[in-house]
This record gives structure tokens, sequence and C-alpha cells, in this order.
């Protein structure tokens, strides 16, 4: 029989077993994002019900929907889900396109702005990158490639400077496609969207009781429609 893994969250701001936490919360975890190939996050449509993410670059009606609710009091907006990249909150196209080397999803349905501060009333999505390694050296890198001139490249590399006290992870993606594909009659270029990004995690243990992550990203993004 396959062995059982714990699956650890940070709903309430503190790692717990998910099944501890008394709310609904869909986590997906390293395993299932490898497995499932998902190369960007409307593809956790398939993944979580409920779910509609806006592709980045969408048009001014596309927005985020969970457990159907479309419209944000608060803010009297149409976007009434918020996300989060290492706990602090972004926007919808900064979240969309930093979907590489991540560590694990959570999606948290229901309001949430008690714990999280931005008011929520659908819930939040919240994606964790992989932090470095203390102990071994690594990396990996993916392409893939659709009959549509898509292509997707990921890759990272793991480097422990002090072995159990200082490591550094080196992370990036280049991402092309067709957008929606539909061309003007107007413009005689193709449609494109153009995502390159590269992350820079650090991770500092001086002692048992103390620990530091560091994150620079920077990501470049170009559309034509």
């Amino acid at each position: 029989a396959p062995e059982l893994t714990e699956i650890i969250v940070t709903a309430r701001r503190r790692s717990e077993a998910v099944e501890d936490v008394p709310q609904a919360i869909t986590a997906v975890t390293p395993v299932e994002l490898q497995k499932l190939n998902l190369l960007n996050l409307t593809d956790l449509t398939g993944v979580v019900p409920g779910l509609q993410i806006a592709a980045p670059g969408g048009g001014f009606n596309d927005y985020d929907t969970l457990r159907g609710v479309t419209f944000n009091p608060a803010t009297g907006t149409q976007n009434s889900v918020a996300f989060y990249l290492n706990d602090m909150f972004v926007t919808n196209n900064f979240v969309t396109t930093s979907n590489f080397d991540v560590g694990q999803i959570e999606v948290l349905r229901g309001p949430q702005g008690t714990l999280r501060g931005e008011p929520a009333p659908s819930g939040s999505l919240s994606i964790t990158t992989r932090r470095p390694d203390l102990e071994q050296f690594g990396g990996y890198a993916t392409l893939t490639g659709t009959n549509h001139d898509n292509t997707n490249e990921q890759g990272a590399i793991n480097l422990p400077v002090i072995k159990g006290k200082l490591a550094v992870r080196l992370a990036g993606i280049a991402d092309d496609d067709n957008y929606n594909d539909v061309r003007s009659v107007n413009n005689p270029q193709d449609p494109y969207f153009h995502t390159y990004g590269s992350r820079v995690s650090v991770r500092i243990e001086p002692i048992d009781l103390i620990e530091v992550n560091l994150t620079y990203q920077h990501l470049y993004t170009h559309q034509s429609s």
C-alpha cells in the first residue's frame, strides 16, 4: 500500500496538519504540481472545484471567483479572491506569472480578512515557493511544448553554501504562448504573451531557534493582442 504523507499548511499563519485546520482548505502539493504539470494558475480550475482564475493580461471583465462569489463589497470590485506569495499580498497578474519552482499552493474558502488583512469574501489563494535546502546540492530543468507553438521552460538550482546554516536557491522561467490566438484584421502581428522571471531565495539558520528566509523576484511580461 502507498505510504500516506502528512500535508502541512499555513492557513492560520502557522505550520500545522491540514486535518487540524477547522476550515475548508485545498492544498496542492509539489507531487501533484509535478504529476499534473500545472504550468499556470488557470490550470488549478481542474483541481480545485469552484475556483475560476482570470488569465494574465486578460480583459477588463475577467475576474477571479471562488464559491460563486463575484463581487467584493469592501472594495467595490469584481475580484473577491485575495492572492499571496510567500505570505505577502500581491495582485492577480503578479501571482499568476510567479508559478515556477512552487513548493505548495493553498486555496482557502470563506472570508479571510481576519487572518490575512485583505478583504476576501470568497477566499484566498496562497503560493509558497520552494525554500533552499540547507543540506543537499541539486536542481532540475523542465521543458514543455504544445502543437500551438507554446513553450514553457523552468529550472532551479540549490546551493548549500554553509551546510546546515546557509543555502541559496536560484530559479527561473521562460514562458511563451499565443495568448488567445485571436488575430485582428487591423494588426498583421500574431498575438503573444511572454513571461520571463527569475528568483533568488536565501535561507539562514544560525541556530535551531532562528530561521531567516529572504526572497528577491524579478518578472518581465510582454503582450500583444
